[in-house]
């Protein structure tokens, strides 16, 4: 019973990166004749221990007691592997490095399920998160114009279902047609600055040339 709930105990795994010694489960039952609030303690102590700087850890609210109900996915990779829901793709991911040799495959449905190749069809067929991909394959075909739409009971049979969509244009009214307004000539920044108060710099101008340009420049502001 401790070692059922030990395993419940997903703080003990420090997001996978560490196993937990199991063999200490019956030196802890020995000495502490099976104390959940002292095994709960020395399981933070033991999570500190390995780089955790506070207690406060958010995976040790999923301690788990004896008794209660606890949602756990058994690994594809070693059926020893007990994991908890909400870290089974993590684990999964790190589990798959050790084993490069097994033969799994994903399902198109839910990247959690691995499946054997040759079981690949069966559990397609049989997925449970086959609906919301066919739900939402029939709405985007609905979206299109489509008149057909798959979908399942809630006992999970298949039944189809058939509309119908208008196939309606929109327009949208505006009181202006850029084709119909008069040819502009484009903007010359040269011609403004020549009738603007703006300093000019001779560019490129031999010495001679900036000199008579400068004067030129004093008489134009001048005359603005």
């Amino acid at each position: 019973t401790l070692g059922a709930w030990v395993k419940d105990c997903e703080c003990l795994f420090c997001y996978g990166k560490w196993d937990f010694p199991y063999s200490l489960v019956p030196w802890l039952y020995s000495s502490f004749r099976g104390r959940v609030e002292i095994i709960q303690l020395f399981c933070k102590i033991f999570h500190i221990l390995f780089q955790h700087k506070s207690i406060k850890h958010p995976c040790l609210n999923m301690l788990r007691r004896v008794g209660e109900e606890v949602d756990i996915l058994t690994c594809p990779y070693n059926l020893s592997h007990q994991i908890l829901r909400c870290r089974f793709q993590v684990h999964l991911v790190r589990c798959r490095k050790s084993h490069p040799d097994a033969k799994k495959v994903v399902c198109p449905f839910n990247v959690t399920h691995r499946v054997n190749e040759q079981e690949l069809d069966w559990h397609v067929s049989t997925c449970s998160n086959r609906q919301s991909f066919e739900v939402f394959k029939s709405s985007d075909s609905h979206a299109s114009g489509s008149s057909m739409c798959t979908s399942f009971n809630d006992n999970g049979t298949e039944a189809n279902s058939t509309w119908q969509t208008a196939n309606t244009s929109f327009e949208l009214e505006t009181s202006q047609n850029w084709d119909d307004l008069p040819s502009v000539p484009s903007y010359d920044p040269k011609a403004y600055a020549e009738k603007s108060n703006v300093l000019r710099q001779p560019v490129g101008m031999k010495p001679s040339e900036r000199v008579a340009f400068r004067n030129a420049e004093r008489k134009r502001l001048q005359n603005l």
